[in-house]
């Protein structure tokens, strides 16, 4: 029988690329994920019990502005609203493993708001619809916004 377990932070490494910066974002137990594109949700999605009327929300890119050309990142300077965030990472969780998308906790701290999402076997990362409050959040592109988790299922 298969231990139900949480995997090292080296372990989800194995399976996830794109990192930025690997020293950095592979914890313990966890990878932290970081954003490479925002788009504004500016229209509705649909559900349906069967799947066959599913559709995202409608997005529109959200362009990062950089204060100094010479720097090598931008600001996204979001205001109140939805947003999709789209990551640098990327990889399929693999058989027999579950993925949990997590808020990183510097994300919290500076006032996003994002579900805990759960990514079954077989399924490639997502991106995140978020939420941004009333005072706004400035986000530098590459910022780390997310943990992502794997456990092994038995």
């Amino acid at each position: 029988m298969v231990e139900n377990r949480v995997l090292t932070g080296e372990e989800v490494l194995a399976v996830i690329g794109g990192l930025i910066h690997p020293l950095t974002q592979v914890g313990p137990a966890s990878v932290t994920l970081t954003v490479r594109a925002i788009e504004r949700v500016v229209g509705p999605g649909s559900l349906d019990f069967g799947g066959s009327e599913h559709r995202p929300v409608e997005c529109e890119p959200v362009e990062a502005v950089k204060s100094d050309p010479q720097e090598p990142y931008g600001w996204w300077d979001l205001g109140r609203g939805r947003y999709r965030l789209a990551f640098n990472e990327e990889g399929t969780i693999p058989e027999g493993h579950a993925g949990l998308l997590t808020p990183w906790p510097g994300s919290v701290s500076s006032g996003l708001i994002q579900p805990t999402v759960l990514v079954p076997p077989g399924a490639r990362l997502p991106s995140l619809v978020v939420a941004v409050g009333a005072h706004g959040i400035k986000i530098k592109e590459n910022a780390r916004v997310s943990d992502l988790l794997l456990f092994r299922l038995g």
